[in-house]
């Protein structure tokens, strides 16, 4: 019969081979081409992530000398960083579908500088915010009292296991903890770190005089570097003691000290 045994060397070819409502199963070669695009797509994206790395951590080391060493990084840097490497390889993938690989992977650079000039953007947005907030603190909190008496409220006091208040000790006027109609107060170093934060009745210290300078005049944010400030003209009393770091302006939390 014609389409009998397979005595001539006759191969029914691959791509038939298919029963109803089956796929079509393709030829070597088409494995071959899916497997090459797969291959390729992974490699542009990889070749992406790799240049997008590269290209924050040149920006980083170029800001070095701006910045103050710290342990780790934020969770906005890091946020920041998925951010501008997502965009850039997605969009350098979609352009490299199109028209290939090198047109892709300028697209990805491109759109890494773009997310990282809107990374500066915000950053610097946020610098703005926290000046004028200072600035607020500034004109509102300007006195230096003297401890006369010790809060016994635990409640209204903040300070690191180790440290304590004591009777003498100079407290520059600061915003509160909580709303309470107290006056509240920060003990500091002579380099500025908050030993204690508390509150007053008006009969517990007494009234030194105007703040020659303001604790809020040398908070900077991390990322930036700003110049050393003098030592503080009215300290708590000298003793060896632990503090909570340096005064922040959201009075919630406070910022480790810089490392020189």
């Amino acid at each position: 019969m014609e389409h009998g045994m397979n005595t001539g060397g006759w191969k029914r070819p691959r791509e038939t081979l298919t029963s109803p409502g089956s796929l079509r199963i393709p030829k070597d070669g088409d494995w071959r081409a899916r497997q090459t695009s797969v291959f390729h797509q992974c490699s542009i994206a990889g070749l992406e992530i790799k240049i997008t790395a590269s290209f924050m951590f040149t920006v980083a080391k170029l800001t070095r000398n701006r910045r103050p060493v710290r342990q780790a990084w934020t969770l906005i840097e890091l946020l920041a960083l998925v951010f501008v490497i997502a965009v850039s390889t997605a969009m350098g993938e979609s352009v490299a579908r199109k028209h290939g690989t090198w047109p892709g992977i300028g697209a990805g650079i491109l759109a890494a500088a773009v997310c990282a000039a809107m990374v500066v953007l915000f950053y610097r947005w946020m610098w703005r915010r926290d000046k004028r907030r200072l600035q607020e603190l500034r004109e509102k909190y300007h006195t230096i009292y003297r401890v006369i008496a010790l809060p016994t409220d635990e409640t209204i006091i903040r300070k690191p296991e180790g440290a304590e208040i004591k009777v003498g000790d100079y407290g520059w006027e600061a915003g509160p903890i909580r709303k309470d109609g107290l006056i509240y107060l920060q003990g500091l170093t002579v380099e500025w770190c908050v030993v204690w934060h508390a509150g007053f009745g008006p009969d517990q210290i007494e009234k030194v005089g105007p703040k020659p300078s303001s604790q809020y005049d040398y908070w900077v944010p991390y990322w930036a570097k700003g110049p050393p400030p003098p030592p503080c003209p009215f300290p708590v009393q000298e003793r060896a003691t632990p503090n909570l770091g340096l005064p922040h302006h959201s009075h919630r939390h406070y910022q480790v000290k810089r490392i020189p």
